[in-house]
């Protein structure tokens, strides 16, 4: 693959390729880039007869809700943080297609109104911070439940076969050390004592991740998390196949 800077520069180097018979295959174009958006410069692709045919995907912002196919331009959209297996899917889509022009939008833009399937458990004690990963977890399309302790933590999953436990290493009662002991032990009665960990904590020293990971989570985010650091560490754990081994961030 190759990279361009800015629409003119990209329609530049998709001309040039023809010019030497090697038309690229497929073409990703972000939404937001300086001077000339993605619309923009689909339309001049789809102007072009040499670049007509030409399949194109749209990247977008999360949450981005814009009939940007109406005018049948692209193959499928995407919204950032690009997953890579979305992103593999469509491109797969895509080329796939590549002998007709695209006429139908396949978007892959993830909102609360469309929710996956995958549940996710959220111990966390701080309500200021428990409100803001719901608020993540629900942009990023998943459904979550939140508790305020770790004992809280284990009655959920008691009751619940949760897909994944984000933990606060720090609460009352019980921390997050402690009931992800309980969790693997096998012997608290939670439905799924693999259920994969990811901790969260406001400590980045070495110490802590290895301590995190010495009680059987599986991964680790710092916080205050972000919401592209989450969205990688979730679909590191609900992707269909799951990592063999612990992250290191």
């Amino acid at each position: 693959c190759d990279e361009a800077v800015d629409a003119r520069q990209a329609l530049e180097m998709l001309r040039c390729a023809v010019a030497q018979g090697e038309s690229y295959a497929l073409a990703l174009l972000d939404m937001q880039m300086p001077d000339a958006d993605g619309l923009t410069l689909a339309r001049w692709i789809r102007a072009d007869s040499a670049l007509a045919r030409t399949p194109l995907i749209l990247i977008t912002s999360l949450g981005y809700q814009g009939m940007a196919n109406h005018e049948g331009l692209f193959a499928a959209q995407i919204a950032k943080p690009l997953r890579q297996s979305q992103l593999r899917e469509q491109i797969a889509l895509a080329l796939g297609h590549h002998m007709q022009p695209p006429t139908t939008m396949q978007t892959l833009v993830e909102t609360p109104a469309t929710p996956r399937t995958l549940r996710i458990l959220l111990a966390e004690d701080n309500a200021v911070n428990q409100k803001v990963a719901l608020t993540m977890l629900n942009k990023l399309g998943y459904s979550a439940d939140a508790v305020a302790n770790g004992r809280e933590a284990l009655a959920a999953l008691s009751e619940i076969n949760y897909d994944l436990v984000l933990m606060d290493c720090e609460m009352p009662e019980m921390d997050g050390f402690e009931a992800t002991t309980h969790i693997r032990s096998g012997e608290a009665g939670v439905l799924n004592p693999s259920v994969p960990i990811i901790a969260m904590t406001a400590h980045a020293m070495q110490g802590d991740r290895e301590r995190c990971l010495a009680v059987g989570m599986n991964d680790y985010v710092s916080k205050p998390v972000q919401l592209s650091t989450l969205s990688a560490a979730l679909e590191r754990w609900l992707s269909p196949e799951p990592q063999t081994k612990a992250s290191q961030p």
